[in-house]
């Protein structure tokens, strides 16, 4: 018989490498069964303890309710399955892996798995989701003190200065029209059937990718960006119309308010060709008056988004215009310093938060390898 068909995991810790293969049981010979209470009673949204309902586990925590009964409290280490589910049945026996003591308390239609055994592997895991917790916590603060400083290092509506400044800096920062700093250049409408990812000249932005991919600070070597088609002629297009660095593009259409006219700025294009394409503006500046890698911060700012956000017009797809966008007053220092030293203040935390989240994906990937490989194939059982 091959080792693929006997009930042995392809990672075993050394001390248990001779101890042959698992064995079959029934639930209730590993692990004791216990419901959990009522407690629709209970609900008190200041409550000490954190309700876990089908709800809960079905949205992976996202979802929550609190009481102060404590007439079922689960510990670290048990496992919580969902018995029943009246809405579509799509949780049943979905689970939850309680990681605190005294944190949660177990709702009827809930029960708790309580294991005997197996505890060096499921020590293994719970200290490896202890550290994704850990940095996924981290990341939140991260983003927070990032949402804090993108409010109050750039001024807000109706203030001429920003509440945080460099100390080496004072005076009132210039106030323009956006129109009056950028020139709004044409872009295409290649669709997504005109692009490729393998070969070609010319590159496209797609405000999609906008949407989900790139970062604030656009920098061709670090983003995954698609050519236009070699069969697609290009040679009509006006040289003014590629993209240089320093140029913002600005997706002028979404189905969320929140990401209408969102928007990145080139950064750095490697002397590799590019062009804003379909649902893009590209605007220019007239002469330099932002540094590279300023502007991009500058309009992600809260102050600037409230009011693009303001001007969108559509239903169930919203959209902003070149004429609109140009009748927004912002606001920057004339000092480049100063613009510098912010844009590298923003930059470097968006570095931060880039690496930590790369980290915890790479902490996920290597959760799911092990868990993979310390539990036998399912084809062998």
């Amino acid at each position: 018989m091959s080792k693929e068909n006997k009930l042995i995991p392809e990672l075993r810790f050394p001390e248990f490498a001779n101890e042959g293969e698992w064995k079959k049981n029934v639930v209730s010979q590993v692990a004791e069964y216990e419901n959990g209470n009522a407690h629709e009673q209970d609900i008190d949204e200041k409550g000490k303890y954190v309700v876990v309902n089908s709800k809960f586990i079905s949205t992976g925590g996202e979802v929550r309710k609190f009481s102060n009964s404590a007439n079922c409290l689960a510990k670290k280490d048990e496992i919580l399955m969902v018995l029943s589910d009246v809405q579509n049945g799509k949780a049943i026996a979905k689970c939850f892996y309680v990681d605190k003591d005294n944190l949660y308390t177990v709702n009827q239609r809930i029960c708790k798995l309580i294991p005997t055994t197996a505890q060096k592997i499921a020590s293994c895991l719970s200290s490896l989701d202890e550290v994704i917790t850990a940095h996924s916590q981290k990341l939140e603060l991260l983003k927070d003190h990032n949402k804090g400083l993108m409010q109050n290092l750039f001024p807000q509506e109706g203030e001429k200065v920003p509440k945080y400044r460099f100390k080496e800096f004072k005076g009132e920062w210039k106030e323009e029209l956006l129109g009056d700093i950028y020139t709004f250049k044409v872009t295409n409408s290649f669709t997504r059937d005109d692009l490729n990812y393998e070969t070609g000249s010319v590159k496209n932005i797609h405000y999609g990718d906008i949407h989900k991919k790139f970062a604030t600070l656009f920098d061709i070597k670090k983003e995954k960006v698609p050519f236009i088609n070699p069969s697609v002629s290009v040679s009509k297009i006006n040289p003014e119309c590629y993209c240089t660095e320093g140029d913002i593009i600005f997706a002028d259409a979404s189905e969320d308010l929140k990401d209408v006219g969102k928007s990145i700025e080139i950064v750095n294009l490697n002397n590799e060709k590019l062009l804003s394409g379909m649902h893009t503006l590209l605007a220019k500046q007239r002469e330099t008056k932002l540094i590279v890698g300023f502007g991009g911060h500058l309009f992600r700012s809260n102050a600037i988004r409230i009011k693009i956000q303001k001007l969108a017009q559509g239903t169930k797809v919203l959209g902003i215009s070149s004429g609109r966008l140009s009748n927004i007053k912002i606001w920057y220092p004339e000092i480049k310093n100063e613009q510098q030293k912010i844009a590298s203040c923003l930059s470097a935390l968006d570095e931060l938060i880039k690496a930590l989240t790369e980290k915890i994906e790479q902490l996920q990937l290597h959760k799911k390898g092990l868990m993979q490989g310390l539990f036998p194939r399912l084809s062998a059982l």
